[in-house]
């Protein structure tokens, strides 16, 4: 079906460029596609289905949060969870896109769903999933999703106590107990649902870097605790509570910091010492351009630090430039970087933060530096980069 999206088969007020999503990776063409399909009227549950099909392939499985350094390269992946490009929330999107269209369809696709399971973080994880999209998911299908025929035979409860029951991290079991608490169902089927939590509780995989999901479990228990049956899951909470006491902290430090020491330090020092200067010289400019050009990292570096470390350069450079010719130098040189890196195919989300900064008439450039940037990437002829000027321009990116 992916495939069927030929300009002939497209209606007059779609836009020409969504024949062209293939050639985008699955999670920007889903998204693309869900962005057209939610202003769009026509063909909309196929639409919708190829999307959430494509979605499944998202590098990125669901968001991520709370990283320990902002300046790590864990920090930039919690940037781009901003950007919706995982797909545990491409999926929900499509999900509940389609129960606007299809109810029963999107009952289909929300039921193929996985109850998202990153497994028990180590200490060495800078950064926290964030799955709360696809429990409140869970729970809007309990409540609306199912037609009366399953809702009399009990299939949506069976449905919200299979993801209950089988939450087993605290990075699970947080939004878990969100929508436990949320439930506004008959007493009981919440009875049925506190009993799940509990032993979900009682069941739980521990780990001291999940120690911030205690509190919002607190929180959600907090919100029970007046209702029948509430008392086991206080209970296990308190079980749990008691677990977690006895785990070793994790030290603060986690994640590969971008900054701290090597040529990665010395050369975001030069960059900023010329954005201090007050006479900005254009040939210092164009030599820091070339270091920043050149340099290819450390070898035990990671590959995406890399990656965001140049991008980064690139940004703070563009923002400095002294004359228009230096700015189409700089701009001319990240448009050639960012057709050329990897993380455009091994993690678009990331790669789509850093593109993006290209499209944006930011002070002091304003619109100068995107007509550069629109003007180079014309002349590149990079089919990726020229749909994304294209679904920008319409409004879609």
């Amino acid at each position: 079906m992916i495939l069927a999206l030929a300009a002939a088969a497209l209606g007059m007020a779609e836009p020409e460029w969504l024949a062209r999503i293939p050639v985008a990776p699955p999670e920007i063409g889903a998204s693309l596609l869900l962005k057209v399909m939610a202003r769009e009227r026509s063909n909309r549950a196929d639409r919708i289905e190829d999307a959430f099909r494509m979605a499944a392939q998202a590098k990125m499985r669901w968001p991520e949060a709370a990283a320990v350094s902002p300046e790590s390269m864990e920090a930039r992946r919690v940037e781009a969870s901003f950007e919706q490009l995982d797909a545990l929330t491409l999926q929900a999107r499509a999900v509940e896109e389609m129960l606007r269209v299809d109810p029963r369809r999107a009952l289909v696709l929300a039921l193929e769903m996985p109850v998202p399971a990153p497994g028990p973080l180590t200490c060495s994880a800078a950064s926290l999933p964030a799955l709360e999209r696809y429990y409140h998911l869970a729970l809007q299908m309990a409540v609306r999703g199912f037609p009366a025929s399953q809702r009399a035979e009990g299939r949506h409860l069976d449905f919200l106590l299979r993801v209950v029951a089988s939450s087993e991290t605290l990075a699970q079991l947080a939004p878990a107990a969100q929508v436990t608490a949320l439930y506004d169902g008959p007493e009981e089927e919440r009875g049925a649902l506190y009993a799940a939590l509990a032993g979900a509780l009682r069941g739980a995989r521990i780990s001291a870097r999940e120690k911030e999901y205690v509190g919002q479990i607190r929180q959600a228990v907090a919100r029970m605790e007046a209702r029948e049956g509430a008392q086991a899951v206080s209970e296990a909470l308190a079980a749990l509570e008691e677990a977690m006491a006895q785990a070793e902290p994790c030290p603060d430090e986690a994640g590969f910091p971008l900054w701290e020491s090597g040529e990665a330090a010395q050369l975001r020092e030069a960059v900023a010492l010329y954005r201090r200067r007050r006479e900005a010289r254009e040939k210092e400019y164009m030599d820091l351009l070339r270091r920043v050009e050149g340099w290819r990292g450390e070898k035990e570096a990671p590959a995406m630090a890399q990656f965001h470390r140049k991008a980064l350069l690139y940004r703070e450079l563009m923002e400095a430039a002294p004359t228009d010719a230096a700015l189409s130098s700089l701009i001319s040189s990240y448009v050639r970087f960012l057709a050329a890196a990897p993380a455009r195919t091994e993690s678009p989300a990331e790669w789509v933060v850093h593109f993006r900064r290209l499209l944006l008439a930011w002070a002091p450039l304003g619109r100068k530096s995107v007509d550069i940037a629109v003007a180079e990437i014309r002349a590149s002829g990079d089919a990726l980069m020229n749909l994304l000027v294209d679904a920008h321009a319409d409004g879609y990116l």
